[in-house]
């Protein structure tokens, strides 16, 4: 990962304490990189952002007043402390606000999807090629979630692995029971 962040990793160690949750929502959110290594980075950057906020205000303040004065300091440095506090917010909630945003973009498709393979299966269609068939259709994310299983299948899994797989990584409530629900019928022989 980022050999700049290297130096900080022990910053992201103690934060991880702290923020344990980042770690899940790195996963849901696809975001390839490690939690100690993202909190030190947005620690940094919103560091970053704390003392530009800080040097604009002093110089505000300056501009204004024609002298650096301790109350100027002091105002600045709170408002550098305040938007370091919301930039750091900011960067610990944004992977669980991109979960959601996949997880809603796959609610928005799973209907339509489902009733294409349910009446595929109906009409005799084996269910995998009723994945292949959803995974080159225009159902946005769930098109891409299936290409994952049709690829894992193809790749030598069995169905029910890949679709577990899918139950267990899926950012969506919906697929996820779904998933569990094709599970449970392969399962059953259904």
């Amino acid at each position: 990962e980022n050999s700049a962040i290297g130096n900080f990793i022990w910053i992201g160690e103690r934060l991880n304490k702290i923020f344990s949750r980042t770690k899940y929502d790195l996963s849901k959110a696809d975001i390839g990189i490690s939690a100690e290594n993202y909190l030190a980075a947005a620690f940094l950057s919103a560091i970053v952002y704390g003392m530009v906020f800080f040097a604009a205000f002093s110089a505000l303040l300056f501009l204004k007043d024609q002298s650096l004065t301790q109350s100027n300091e002091i105002i600045s440095a709170i408002l550098g402390m305040f938007f370091f506090i919301v930039f750091f917010e900011l960067q610990i909630i944004y992977p669980k606000l991109l979960a959601q945003q996949y997880a809603a973009s796959i609610d928005q498709s799973l209907l339509y999807a489902l009733k294409s393979m349910l009446i595929q299966v109906s009409s005799g269609v084996s269910l995998f090629s009723a994945m292949v068939n959803v995974s080159k259709s225009g159902y946005g994310t769930v098109s891409i979630e299936f290409e994952n299983v049709v690829k894992e299948i193809s790749s030598g899994e069995s169905e029910a692995k890949a679709i577990e797989k899918l139950a267990l990584k899926t950012k969506s409530d919906y697929l996820k029971k779904t998933s569990w629900q094709l599970l449970t019928a392969i399962r059953s022989g259904a």
